[in-house]
């Protein structure tokens, strides 16, 4: 790695449901051990910073995107010279309800877990049926649970 190399970084904010550009959103990059780096989204929704290696492999830092309308986004990020591409980051419309910030597959298996335990509760609760009978009903609420669409 030469002295002090410079690397260029390219992003694009867009809104989480309509897929467009945000413009004017502002972008900080809070690196560890240096003053932060601000910078804002043009019309397409695309920022550039460019941060300065200092004879390391990768920097450690946060990102924090604020925009009018939007909710807050921050995120710890781990920058690398090999890597300058930063992808899409989707904001969501501060009025978005708030379901829509935790991921349904996070939702589902809780709600999974709760039906397995509770389905364990009942076993151990229930009076003594014949073995065979009672895995055969557990299996079957398991199934209807796995079959229908939430």
């Amino acid at each position: 790695m030469t002295r002090n190399p410079q690397v260029n970084y390219i992003g694009r904010v867009i809104d989480q449901y309509r897929q467009a550009p945000i413009s004017r959103a502002k972008i900080t990059l809070t690196l560890n051990d240096a003053t932060p780096i601000v910078t804002y989204t043009d019309l397409e929704g695309i920022y550039r910073f460019t941060v300065n290696y200092r004879e390391r492999s990768s920097i450690q830092g946060t990102l924090t995107i604020e925009a009018d309308g939007y909710r807050i986004y921050e995120s710890s990020i781990r920058l690398s010279p090999d890597k300058n591409d930063l992808g899409d980051i989707r904001l969501l419309d501060e009025n978005a309800p708030l379901t829509d910030t935790i991921p349904t597959s996070i939702i589902i298996a809780v709600i999974m877990g709760f039906i397995i335990i509770a389905l364990l509760l009942l076993k151990s609760s229930s009076p003594k049926k014949n073995n065979n009978q009672q895995n055969y009903l557990i299996h079957m609420n398991i199934a209807m649970i796995f079959t229908k669409k939430i």
